[in-house]
């Protein structure tokens, strides 16, 4: 009973926190772009003042793609033991794949939101797996063979 209530806690807190990566993943987008020379660095805060806001709106927006689209995905692959890194990675591409399949014009977009996903997806992977401990059940992930035990 306490492995599922770790793993139960592990996948909430995976859900309220994985999308906060978006910030420290669009900052260091930002940087990395800065130093590249792709934008004038006039005003670097000012361009990373605005990066920040643009993270919080994606943040929450995040929110709505796990908690409508990564949960259920996530639990429906957990269901069948294939809840594997690779699986989930590949699975968050969803959302931009159709974005990409919509409007292929706008890959600018669609690398955008596979950029975030990935990041949202690996992230709340690895909450899920430092919450479940180094106790391995078959509720918790085998982090040494990269698949469901």
């Amino acid at each position: 009973m306490k492995v599922l209530a770790d793993t139960t806690r592990g996948f909430i807190f995976a859900v309220l926190a994985g999308p906060l990566a978006i910030i420290p993943a669009m900052m260091a987008l930002i940087v990395a772009m800065l130093a590249a020379g792709v934008f004038e660095a006039d005003d670097v805060a000012k361009d990373l003042g605005y990066s920040l806001m643009v993270a919080i709106f994606g943040a929450m927006y995040g929110y709505g793609f796990v908690v409508l689209y990564g949960a259920p995905i996530y639990a429906v692959l957990r269901r069948y033991k294939k809840a594997t890194l690779l699986n989930i990675v590949i699975a968050s591409l969803g959302p931009s794949s159709i974005a990409l399949i919509a409007l292929p014009s706008a890959w600018p977009l669609w690398a955008a939101m596979a950029y975030f996903s990935i990041t949202v997806a690996i992230t709340c992977w690895y909450i899920v797996i430092a919450t479940c401990g180094p106790a391995l059940t078959s509720d918790c992930v085998d982090l040494s063979t990269n698949h469901t035990s």
